[in-house]
């Protein structure tokens, strides 16, 4: 449920937009990435259609397969004072699956999700210090966590977020740590073990570009000592006349190849019209 790991519901609109990456008054974003490599059934992250408000809240997404066929959609209800309440998902037939309920209380927002016939799914709480994350957490319906995520700032900044992941009967197996930079974009990604050992899905370390985009991924094996990167991945763009990408090239060099591999996202981006026209 995607509600459960946005941001705070404050700074709802400002962050949903930089989640997509793009700025302005944007109506509908279409983004599509070819897959090649089979699994057609599985949903692709990079694929979907999301429209928005004019206030810039996300009022519907639809995510596609990596056959980049429908594969489920959600849509999402807000209240009077602009927070989000409500999220209903649907299969890709357009029978709804799951509803997700949402309350607010003091510095916390809780959520409670239901199947097609009412049974709880899953439940989750986020808390917050002022307006910034605390700790975000999702629980299986007896209360069992199965991810549980916090926040840590340096000067007032967000430095490090720490997900941790836990298997079926209550136990930790997994830690995913997040560094970011002073601008709150992540520069290090790394997993461990429950023992904090590394847990062999490696490291990567980012950098941007002058517009804030990501520009240079560097993926390591945390487990061969070497140091060296066994893929480097370097992103070019194309914008429209926002300064908002529409293309995205993405470079990929690996280890003992002797060329790299290419593959584009493409995006189709409609805007509002400005306030003063009609």
């Amino acid at each position: 449920m995607s509600a459960a790991w946005s941001l705070p519901v404050a700074d709802h609109t400002k962050r949903m937009n930089e989640n997509y990456d793009f700025s302005g008054s944007v109506h509908r974003l279409e983004q599509r990435k070819p897959w090649e490599y089979g699994l057609d059934h599985l949903p692709n992250h990079e694929a979907f259609d999301v429209e928005f408000s004019p206030t810039g809240q996300v009022l519907q997404q639809t995510d596609y397969t990596n056959a980049l066929e429908i594969y489920r959609s959600t849509r999402y209800v807000y209240d009077d004072s602009a927070r989000l309440i409500r999220s209903l998902e649907f299969d890709a037939a357009g029978t709804r699956r799951a509803v997700s309920e949402i309350e607010y209380s003091n510095e916390k927002r809780t959520w409670t999700t239901r199947n097609s016939i009412g049974i709880v799914t899953s439940r989750g709480v986020e808390e917050y210090c002022g307006t910034v994350p605390a700790l975000l957490a999702t629980y299986d319906p007896t209360g069992r966590p199965m991810r549980l995520k916090s926040f840590e700032y340096t000067g007032g900044k967000l430095s490090k977020a720490v997900l941790k992941y836990f298997s079926a009967n209550g136990d930790l197996a997994e830690l995913s740590i997040s560094l970011f930079d002073a601008m709150g974009r992540v520069i290090e990604a790394f997993g461990l073990t429950p023992d904090g050992k590394p847990n062999g899905d490696g490291r990567y370390t980012y950098e941007y570009d002058r517009e804030g985009r990501k520009c240079r991924v560097l993926s390591y094996n945390d487990l061969d000592g070497t140091g060296i990167p066994n893929i480097i991945s370097e992103f070019l763009y194309k914008s429209d006349d926002q300064g908002n990408w529409t293309e995205r090239s993405e470079n990929h060099s690996y280890r003992g190849h002797s060329g790299p591999t290419t593959r584009v996202t493409t995006r189709k981006i409609t805007y509002y019209p400005p306030a003063n026209c009609k």
